[in-house]
């Protein structure tokens, strides 16, 4: 053996020895000046730097936050005190970081374990408040408070909390939106949660750039007086400080058998070459042209990925799968966290048969292509092509960067959020309805504006041409000034008045022609107000509502003269009688249908009682009969004199809404929550099929007061004079008319922004009114024959 090359070895072995040795002495140093040690002079219980940061710049936002949580409602304090016992365990790990030296994966994973259990709580906690009137809220805190996961974050973390807030955006936008126009301290708390959160991120992008810090000063460690925050709420102390397990252990023996291991194969001299693989000339590339013609592997290259399955397996699996070509994103059903990476801008994504998701899009993509898929929302963050939405219904889909086009065809609703950098795109629609986009339009302020896209169009031959424009032909008049959702509205019976209620408890008075101007409010109810209607001769107004009372209001004082407290339960709707002395019926959700023969009455002269809830009532034209319908999907005509039921139409197979006898008195109209309109032939002596015709279009959705009385939109039905057409709101925000004869619909007008909750057509002249969720009342002026 050369004795050269024996002696270079023994010096490499000594050099290992003396790092080896090196290495023992500093971590046993380390280990001694670590948390749990007793050594005084090494051992500091003083506010590390980096935690004094931390509360400078995230301990007024938190405070103020939980102060609006306290103030909004019980749920969302208790969800305070959950978001402060995270933030406090977040607190926790970055003071532990600061003296400790960054410990192995298995004793790092015990150390962000509580930390994580604070997140899951939160998660738990909207599960099991799933159905609670503040989901939006949760929603949002889950999604924000999910972005304390950074400490686990490698390189920069701070793009994880960005990723965090721009999830929490979605739904912070949608408090922004319901609650842009009250004093209930709710848009305060989603802007302020929003702060806190880029606050964090600023806080994270500044500090630790490359990932938590650790050992920045060695020994300090939280004491259960520091870990007290200067935050005050309702919500349990922290936790204690971090047990022993947090402590890292001596060098462990595996270490140093490792080494000596090392050692010992280099001290076998020329040996040690005898496991390395021989490379004979038929392997190298130089004396083998053929195998420099293959084709070089890449590191980085593409294979396909599957993220729930490797491989699909029957045809309906949830898929996230890169096929070489494109994402395939199919089939998932109640998926609210699906994310798809994008490396490169010229990757695709086609998303099909998807159900009540949420799919986040990370990175700028070539195109987005949504098929077959219902009550989906897709965030991304910017495009290079179009995104297309093909054959779906309640799309949702919101750009946080560019985008070009938005192509959609043949889908029944469809929201579109544009960024400030997507305000040029063009929206291009095709046999579809119910499309709106809300953007972001006043410098500064990140609550969205929304928007219609028209639904009806005017074409008519001009230069040997044919012209299309939108139609605005209905729209002359709109109505503002309502507090809350405009629940119904109705014409005097002379025309010249419009009365309107809702959820903010007041009746308003308007006039018809003119500048429209609201020339009186009528106060006294507690409750929503349901249900209005004028009397025969419009000399008094009679309404009623959630407070369990029917009114009768003198129209020339403006005055409550009379108060009927017969209900026990929420009163739905009610009828003022065309001839003969006045009288009042009105239904209930107590199950009675209650006559009040005379406005000077206090008590009821008649009730009829049946087992389920009333929610719509008329009288025939001659006052004889008392015709009412409810959850029971029936309608029944009560017989006046004979106090019992005198027939029952069958045919509906949901809720009736509304009922509404034509000026005739030869027939009833119907609106049902199964999404038909019908009419019925209620003269005496006829066939016992009495269904006349069916109308469809108009449809009705479940939403409810947002108030302790929670209850369906009850949505209201009308005919014209003649008796020629009938009209119906619908709750995809549209008014719509039908021919009767014909049972072609006419009109089916857009422009509002909630549901329409009521329409109504005026005695005299073609003007169609409809109020809806959106607080708006619009009046149309309609081209009729035989109106």
């Amino acid at each position: 053996m050369d004795p050269s090359l024996v002696s270079r070895l023994e010096n490499v072995a000594n050099r290992m020895e003396n790092i080896l040795r090196k290495y023992e002495s500093t971590e046993s140093e380390c280990i001694s000046r670590g948390p749990g040690s007793n050594i005084p002079e090494t051992s500091s219980t003083s506010t590390p730097e980096l935690v004094k940061i931390l509360d400078n710049v995230i301990d007024k936002k938190l405070d103020n936050f939980l102060e609006l949580s306290a103030k909004i409602d019980v749920e969302v304090d208790h969800l305070g005190g959950l978001v402060k016992n995270a933030f406090n365990e977040h607190r926790l790990v970055l003071w532990t970081a600061c003296g400790m030296r960054q410990p192995e994966d298995a004793r790092f994973a015990d150390l962000i374990n509580e930390l994580s259990k604070k997140i899951i709580a939160i998660s738990e906690y909207k599960v099991k408040t799933r159905n609670s009137k503040f989901s939006n809220h949760l929603s949002a805190v889950e999604a924000a408070v999910g972005g304390l996961g950074w400490v686990a974050q490698p390189n920069t973390p701070a793009p994880f909390i960005k990723d965090a807030l721009e999830m929490s955006m979605f739904y912070i936008n949608r408090i922004f939106m319901a609650h842009k126009d009250k004093t209930d301290h709710n848009f305060e708390w989603a802007k302020t949660l929003k702060e806190l959160l880029t606050e964090l991120h600023g806080y994270v992008a500044k500090n630790h750039v490359t990932g938590l810090v650790w050992n920045s000063e060695p020994g300090t460690k939280p004491t259960k007086q520091s870990l007290v925050s200067v935050t005050t709420s309702g919500a349990p102390p922290p936790p204690p400080p971090p047990p022993a397990a947090f402590t890292i252990p001596e060098t462990s023996s595996k270490k140093s058998s490792g080494m000596a291991s090392l050692l010992e194969s280099l001290n076998t001299g020329l040996s040690a070459t005898k496991r390395l693989k021989k490379i004979t000339p038929d392997m190298q590339t130089h004396k083998n042209p053929a195998l420099r013609a293959g084709k070089p592997v890449m590191k980085e290259e593409k294979e396909n990925i599957a993220v729930t399955h490797s491989k699909p397996g029957k045809t309906n699996d949830p898929i996230i799968l890169w096929d070489g070509k494109i994402w395939r994103v199919e089939h998932l059903v109640g998926n609210k966290n699906a994310v798809v990476e994008v490396a490169e801008m010229k990757e695709a994504i086609y998303i099909f048969k998807c159900t009540d998701s949420i799919i986040k899009i990370k990175g700028k993509a070539n195109s987005i292509t949504l098929d077959r898929c219902h009550r989906t929302f897709v965030v991304f963050d910017g495009l290079v092509g179009p995104f297309e939405v093909i054959n779906s219904q309640s799309i949702e889909i919101q750009t946080l960067g560019d985008l070009l086009t938005v192509s959609i065809q043949q889908t029944d609703g469809c929201n579109i959020f544009l960024s400030r950098d997507s305000l040029k795109a063009k929206i291009i629609a095709s046999k579809s309805s119910a499309v709106c986009v809300s953007a972001q339009l006043d410098e500064g302020d990140d609550e969205y504006k929304e928007m219609a896209v028209p639904d009806q169009f005017m074409t008519q031959i001009v230069g040997n041409k044919l012209v299309t424009t939108v139609s605005e032909t209905a729209t002359i008049m709109v109505l503002q000034g309502h507090g809350g959702e405009i629940y119904t509205a109705q014409f005097s019976r002379d025309g010249n008045i419009i009365a309107s209620a809702g959820y903010d408890q007041q009746i308003y008075l308007w006039n018809v022609f003119g500048e429209c101007e609201n020339f009186a409010v009528l106060k006294g109810h507690k409750g929503a107000v349901m249900d209005l209607k004028f009397s025969s001769d419009s000399s008094h107004l009679v309404s009623c509502g959630t407070d369990k009372s029917v009114r009768v209001w003198d129209m020339e004082t403006g005055e409550c003269v009379r108060n009927f407290k017969s209900h026990t339960d929420i009163v739905n709707a009610i009828d003022v009688n065309r001839r003969g002395p006045e009288m009042i019926c009105s239904a209930s959700d107590d199950g009675t249908t209650m006559v009040v023969h005379d406005f000077r009455s206090k008590e009821a002269a008649k009730t009829f009682i049946d087992k389920y809830q009333m929610t719509a009532v008329t009288f025939n034209d001659s006052s004889e009969e008392v015709i009412c319908g409810g959850i029971s999907n029936q309608i029944k005509v009560w017989d006046m004199r004979r106090n019992d039921v005198k027939y029952t139409l069958h045919g509906h197979r949901d809720t009736i809404t509304s009922l509404s006898v034509s000026h005739n008195g030869n027939f009833l109209l119907s609106n049902s929550m199964d999404c038909t309109l019908m009419t019925w032939n209620i003269r005496p002596f006829v066939p016992a099929q009495r269904l006349v015709g069916t109308y469809k279009g108009a449809v009705h959705n479940f939403e409810k007061v947002r108030s302790e009385l929670k209850f369906q939109n009850l949505l209201k039905c009308g005919w014209s004079p003649s008796d020629n057409y009938i009209t119906s709101g619908s709750a995809n925000r549209f008014a719509f008319v039908w021919d009767v004869k014909s049972r072609a619909c006419v009109y089916k007008l857009p422009g509002h922004l909630g549901s329409v909750n009521c329409t109504a057509l005026h005695p005299l002249q073609p003007i169609l009114l409809s109020a809806g969720s959106d607080k708006t009342i619009y009046l149309g002026e309609l081209d009729l024959e035989d109106y």
